[in-house]
């Protein structure tokens, strides 16, 4: 079941060049990125439920993913001057898209790849990002890359992690993936989606520059459970 928050104090608004999610704090004191639809087309309240179903779809096959939450938008809890992108539609009452905040992440970017296998040992799961890369085609996730270096929408989270068979503890990482309002083709493709479509990897994530630095790295030949 998916939880509902209220939103307290609001941060600021990202600039993006998508759903521009607005980052509050909410009643149950985390911090979270609440999207709405920015435009006056309803359609594109498809693309805030697909990131309803690709989290349930993520969670299911053990990828990891920032929890998410329904926000209900309260009284006195932003003002509108801080508001660009969402001043004509967000309004005390309605219901947010909300993803949780990662604690201890950084936003993997175009300036950023695995050098060697030393790199890739710091992650507790290093074929995570093939997982991601081939999630995207089976969605056909438009928006991790798009041509762009510095739009994979992966996050870096560290942790301690304990070594098995003693107490000693070791930081580790893992690759979070976030953000897809515009997989299943997209705004040009809404609602024309077919399951029965061969996948492209045209500007996806299999394809970058980053995944390639991964891929360089690891073994031909392995077992992922």
């Amino acid at each position: 079941m998916i939880p509902t928050v209220h939103t307290l104090f609001l941060l600021e608004e990202i600039k993006t060049d998508g759903h521009s999610p607005m980052k509050f704090l909410c009643s149950d004191n985390n911090y979270y990125y609440c999207k709405y639809r920015t435009q006056f087309k309803k359609e594109e309240l498809d693309c805030l439920v697909y990131e309803l179903v690709c989290q349930a779809l993520l969670k299911d096959l053990n990828i990891p993913t920032p929890e998410v939450a329904f926000a209900k938008i309260t009284e006195k809890s932003y003002e509108l001057k801080k508001l660009e992108a969402n001043r004509r539609n967000v309004r005390p009452g309605i219901i947010c898209f909300a993803s949780r905040e990662a604690e201890t992440t950084a936003l993997i970017t175009g300036i950023q790849d695995i050098s060697g296998k030393r790199d890739l040992n710091e992650f507790d799961h290093p074929y995570d990002l093939l997982k991601i890369a081939i999630f995207d085609l089976w969605i056909n996730n438009v928006d991790r890359g798009r041509g762009s270096a510095n739009n994979y929408n992966l996050l870096m989270q560290t942790f301690l992690q304990e070594e098995e068979g003693n107490q000693r503890v070791s930081f580790k990482n893992r690759w979070l993936a976030f953000d897809h309002a515009f997989c299943f083709g997209g705004i040009e493709k809404l609602r024309i989606f077919n399951a029965s479509m061969l996948p492209s990897s045209n500007g996806k994530l299999i394809e970058s520059e980053y995944f390639n630095s991964v891929k360089k790295t690891t073994n031909k030949k392995y077992a992922y459970k």
